[in-house]
């Protein structure tokens, strides 16, 4: 594979597992854990089954790249929050550079 032995690429491998913090690990675990527990909780039993199948499928479309994305359409309103969901930024700092940017710069 690429010219590289079994054991060199298990090697590498290693390596880079090493390279991970554990703690970001812990607090993504922990995370998903606590948000299903809470779906289970306050929404329905069985509802941390149904999180937790949005979320595999959530990821499955990020690895394809084919996540679908909002529509930078229409009024001001919706073109501001479909830029918030496109670049995680809260809806003040995108007004704020609609503001002071303008609408044509402010999507690219």
């Amino acid at each position: 594979m690429l010219g590289f032995s079994k054991e060199e690429l298990q090697e590498a491998a290693t390596i880079c597992i090493d390279l991970v913090e554990p703690s970001i690990l812990r607090i993504g675990c922990y995370e998903t854990v606590h948000n299903l527990r809470f779906a289970n909780i306050f929404l329905r039993h069985g509802a941390g089954n149904m999180v937790n199948g949005i979320l595999w499928k959530l990821v499955l479309l990020m690895e394809s790249n084919s996540l679908p994305l909002p529509k930078v359409e229409s009024d001001d309103r919706t073109q501001a929050r479909a830029l918030v969901t496109l670049y995680s930024h809260p809806v003040w700092i995108i007004r704020r550079w609609t503001k002071h940017l303008g609408q044509a710069r402010r999507s690219n």
